[in-house]
């Protein structure tokens, strides 16, 4: 067993934790994915212009639209 999964056993938060389970595998795949998205999106981000948030605003769009329509 894992050192942090023995101080989470120990501690209660852990219970009976199978990482070979489909939760145990869910756990990780979310683990993997998370990051290897944010690398592969930080490009696309970098790339919006902060121009066309602004004109987006001049226009009278909230923040939430922009994301929704433009970013």
């Amino acid at each position: 067993h894992g050192a942090v999964t023995l101080l989470l056993r120990q501690l209660g938060i852990l219970g009976n934790f199978v990482l070979y389970s489909s939760s145990g595998l869910l756990a990780l795949y979310i683990y993997f994915q998370i990051p290897v998205g944010a690398l592969l999106l930080y490009p696309a981000f970098y790339a919006l212009k902060i121009d066309a948030y602004v004109a987006s605003m001049l226009l009278g769009a909230i923040s939430r639209q922009y994301w929704m329509k433009i970013g």
